[in-house]
């Protein structure tokens, strides 16, 4: 499996991830605001990836549970992304939406 870079281009997600981090905010609040914004950086990433992505960024082993509520967080927040670009293609077809 071949390892992503995910600060190509000097764009370090770990620098981005805490400046939105609230100092009072804990760990688990944490691992859920960066499953988030992998989600909207690397929305592709199989399980060895987020493994992997989850170890990297909280220098934790991948083994933690916090590792497993990260992976959730992250396919929740990334389907949610699906979805709404399949509305908003929906929409810029003239298809019709319920809201």
């Amino acid at each position: 499996m071949e390892k992503r870079n995910c600060c190509e281009d000097g764009n370090c997600l770990r620098t981005e991830l805490a400046q939105l981090f609230d100092p009072q905010s804990s760990l688990a609040d944490r691992v859920n605001v960066a499953a988030c914004a992998v989600a909207h950086t690397c929305g592709n990433l199989d399980y060895d990836e987020l493994r992997f992505c989850f170890s990297r960024l909280f220098e934790i082993a991948p083994e933690c549970s916090l590792c497993d509520a990260f992976i959730v967080a992250y396919q929740t927040e990334r389907d949610a992304l699906a979805g709404k670009r399949d509305i908003q293609k929906r929409r810029a077809a003239g298809g019709h939406s319920i809201d």
